[in-house]
C-alpha cells in the first residue's frame, strides 16, 4: 500500500494526538500540544497521553514521563525524561540525552537527529524517507506507485462510468467551460475543508466524523478527476463508449498528476491546481447533477445612474 506523502501524515497524526491540554491537581497532564514558545516538562511531572510539538521548543526534564507517545512535527525537542511510548520525529530537531529512556521506538523522518551514548531506546531507531521529501525516494518508485494509483483511478471511472457517465460528462464539461469559477471554488473547498476537519479533529468524541469528512473530500477530488478525464477523452476519442473514455481519461489525468508532482515544488503546486479545479466542478455542479448557470449581474438603469 503507498503511504500517505508526509504532509498528509502529518496531519492525521495531529488530528489523532489532539486532546486539548488540561491539567490535574496531582502534578499529571491529559495530553499536550505544543505551537509555539519555550516550554519544560519538569522533573517529576506526568503527561498521561500524547505530547505533540508543532512549533516552539520543549524540554522533557530528567523524571518527567510521558505516559503516551511524542511527536515532533516541527520547531525543537529535547527529550532527558521517559517515554513510554514511541517518538516520532517527522521533521524539526530531536534531540535525546544521557539519562532518556524511550520504551517504544524512535521513528526518524525528516527531522535533525542528535542521539547521546547512553540513551536508552529499547524498540530502537527506526529510520524511514517520506515520499514528500524530493530527492530522497527513487524516481523509479515513485513513478510506480503513481501508476498503482492511478490504475485504481481508471478502474474506478470505468465502473462508475457504466450508471453516471451523464452526470461525469457534466462535471468535465463545466470545468472546461467555467475555469476560473471551478478553480476558485475548489480551492476554497479545500482550504475551508481541511481547516475544519484538524478543527474538529481536536475533540475526542468528533475525531470519527473528522475522518469521514476527509474521506469525503478525497472522494469528491477523485470525482473531479473523472470529470476532468472524461471531457479530455471525448476529445482525444470520441468514438470509444461513455465508460470507457472515462476510465481511460481518469487513469490519464491520475498518472499525469503523479508524473508532474515529481517536479520540486512547481509539481505539487499545479497538482493542487489541477485537483482543485475538478473538485470545484464537481461542487458546483452537484456532482454533475445540474448544470451550472453562473450569476449575470444586469445593467444599470441610466434613469437610476442619472
Amino acid at each position: 500500500m503507498r503511504r500517505l506523502p508526509l504532509s498528509a501524515r502529518m496531519i492525521v497524526m495531529l488530528m489523532a494526538v489532539a486532546p486539548l491540554l488540561s491539567g490535574c491537581q496531582d502534578g499529571t497532564l491529559s495530553g499536550m500540544v505544543v505551537f509555539d514558545g519555550r516550554h519544560v516538562v519538569d522533573h517529576e511531572r506526568t503527561i498521561r497521553g500524547d505530547l505533540a510539538v508543532i512549533g516552539g521548543e520543549v524540554r522533557i526534564a530528567s523524571g518527567a514521563t510521558i505516559q503516551g507517545s511524542v511527536w515532533l512535527l516541527g520547531g525543537t525537542c529535547s527529550v532527558d525524561g521517559t517515554v513510554e511510548g514511541d517518538v516520532n520525529a517527522l521533521a524539526g530537531a530531536l534531540s535525546v540525552g544521557d539519562s532518556a529512556v524511550i520504551r517504544g521506538k524512535l521513528h526518524q523522518a525528516g527531522s535533525l537527529l542528535d542521539v547521546a551514548p547512553d540513551a536508552r531506546i529499547v524498540g530502537g531507531i527506526a529510520e524511514s524517507t517520506p515520499e514528500g521529501m524530493a530527492g530522497r525516494a527513487s524516481v523509479g518508485s515513485r513513478l510506480l506507485g503513481g501508476a498503482r494509483q492511478a490504475l485504481v483511478v481508471g478502474v474506478l471511472g470505468l465502473l462508475l462510468g457504466f450508471w453516471f457517465a451523464r452526470p461525469i460528462a457534466n462535471t468535465g464539461r463545466t470545468a472546461f467551460r467555467y475555469p476560473s469559477v471551478s478553480l476558485a471554488v475548489g480551492l476554497l473547498a479545500g482550504v475551508i475543508g481541511l481547516i475544519v476537519s484538524v478543527l474538529v479533529g481536536f475533540t475526542i468524541i468528533l475525531l470519527p466524523l473528522a475522518f469521514l469528512m476527509a474521506l469525503l473530500g478525497l472522494l469528491a477530488a477523485v470525482y473531479g478527476w473523472f470529470g476532468l478525464g472524461a471531457a479530455i477523452a471525448r476529445r482525444l476519442t470520441p468514438g470509444f463508449p461513455p465508460p470507457l473514455r472515462i476510465g481511460l481519461g481518469s487513469l490519464g489525468v491520475a498518472m499525469s498528476v503523479s508524473v508532474v508532482s515529481l517536479v520540486p515544488l512547481v509539481g505539487g503546486l499545479l497538482g493542487l491546481t489541477v485537483t482543485a479545479w475538478g473538485l470545484g466542478a464537481a461542487l458546483i455542479t452537484r456532482f454533475g447533477l445540474r448544470a451550472f448557470r453562473p450569476a449575470v449581474i444586469p445593467p444599470a438603469d441610466p434613469d437610476e445612474t442619472g
